[in-house]
């Protein structure tokens, strides 16, 4: 009799051990991991302080809301002034953020079970090879400026809409909506503008690019804030695999 109960506490023990470990397999899948936050961050400022730094040096009248971002990196300023230091600024930025984004194509490449994983993999990458051709002057090389552009702002575009979607059940509705909003009507108002060669676009052109910064920016650390909780700091194995994954 004892020899039974023994047997068969010895039996179900086994079989709760195994339960416990088929689910510690299953991995959560998450949105991004501290380094690509600030890689992404660091993108970001690295654009803005750039671009800035390229409006200030740029030798001629840059109209803010009716000059395009691009004419900061031609080699001529309205078609006369030589414009050399603009563009190195303005090349220098655009060769930063290629090498930011490449890096954060190579964080998607990890063995950690993110979300959307390949197709995050590929937007990245896709984002660094545009920036690299988006340093061709538009005045010289339109058409490939013109595919760097669209290599840039549609990867980025696709970026902010997958983070904002997968931190969706952790924002308020209203939250969700307002990134939907200022992310999708910039851009689509941008994208109709151009097409039709309305003269407002370049200061479409600015939203659209101020919208995908801060909806990348907030939708990511939502994202790190829900999958590195300070409670689960401790026990995630992603903590660890962080450091490994990358550099």
């Amino acid at each position: 009799m004892m020899k039974h109960l023994f047997r068969d506490y010895f039996r179900i023990g086994k079989l709760v051990n195994f339960k416990k470990h088929g689910k510690q397999k299953k991995k959560k899948k998450i949105t991004c991991t501290p380094l690509i936050t600030r890689y992404i961050s660091t993108v970001i400022l690295v654009i803005l302080v750039g671009l800035c730094i390229a409006m200030g040096t740029y030798q001629g009248k840059f109209l803010f809301w009716k000059s395009p971002v691009c004419s900061l990196g031609t080699i001529y300023a309205n078609h006369k002034q030589f414009n050399i230091i603009s563009l190195l600024f303005f090349d220098f930025t655009m060769m930063l953020s290629s090498y930011l984004m490449m890096k954060v194509g190579y964080s998607f490449s990890s063995d950690i079970p993110f979300q959307h994983k390949r197709l995050k993999q590929i937007l990245s990458f896709t984002c660094s090879i545009g920036f690299l051709l988006i340093i061709a002057p538009y005045t010289v090389l339109h058409t490939i400026h013109i595919i760097g552009g669209t290599f840039v702002i549609g990867p980025l575009w696709g970026l902010a809409l997958l983070f904002s979607i997968e931190v969706r059940p952790h924002i308020s509705t209203s939250a969700f909506l307002f990134y939907q909003l200022i992310l999708q009507g910039s851009i689509l108002s941008y994208a109709i503008m151009y097409s039709m060669g309305i003269p407002t676009d370049n200061a479409a052109q600015k939203f659209g690019i101020a919208s995908l910064m801060i909806v990348l920016w907030f939708a990511t650390r939502t994202g790190l804030q829900n999958d590195f909780s300070l409670r689960d700091q401790n026990k995630t194995p992603f903590r660890l695999k962080r450091f490994s994954d990358q550099d």
